[in-house]
C-alpha cells in the first residue's frame, strides 16, 4: 500500500470518527470545496447528489435527528491509489425514539488530500421506514 493511499484510509478514519462525534468543522475540512456526494435510492432529502454546502446544511438536522450521538463502526475497509471503499454499521436512537441500525457501503476519492467523491449505499427501505415515521 502506498503511502497515499494509507493516508486516504487515515482520512476516512477521521472523517468517521469526526461525523460520529457530530464534529461539523472536522467533517467539512475532510472535504473539497467541490465534493460531489451521491446517496443512492430515491428517498427524499437524503438520495441524490449533494454538494459541500449541502452537506454543510444537513449536518446539523442528522445531530437533531439523533441527540443521544450516532455510532459508526467501520467493519472492514479495501483501499487502492486515491479510492477507499468501507463497509459501515451504523447505530442511534431518534428523537422519537425509533431505533435506526443501517448497514452502508461508501466509496471515497481523494485529491490532494481531499474527499472530492463520495458514493453511499445503504438499506434505504430501513431509512425509510425510521426517517418517515
Amino acid at each position: 500500500m502506498t503511502d497515499t493511499t494509507q493516508q486516504n484510509k487515515e482520512l476516512t478514519k477521521q472523517y468517521f470518527a469526526a461525523l460520529g462525534a457530530w464534529q461539523a468543522d472536522t467533517v467539512l475540512d475532510l472535504v473539497s470545496d467541490d465534493l460531489e456526494y451521491w446517496v443512492a435510492g430515491s428517498l427524499p432529502k437524503l438520495s441524490g447528489t449533494f454538494t459541500k454546502s449541502d452537506i454543510k446544511g444537513m449536518l446539523p438536522g442528522f445531530k437533531a435527528m439523533f441527540p443521544e450521538g450516532m455510532q459508526l463502526k467501520t467493519v472492514a475497509f479495501t483501499a487502492e491509489g486515491n479510492r477507499v471503499a468501507v463497509e459501515v454499521e451504523c447505530h442511534g436512537r431518534t428523537f422519537g425514539g425509533r431505533e435506526y441500525n443501517n448497514f452502508l457501503h461508501f466509496l471515497f476519492e481523494f485529491r490532494n488530500g481531499k474527499i472530492v467523491r463520495v458514493r453511499e449505499y445503504m438499506d434505504t427501505a430501513h431509512a425509510k421506514e425510521i426517517f418517515a415515521a
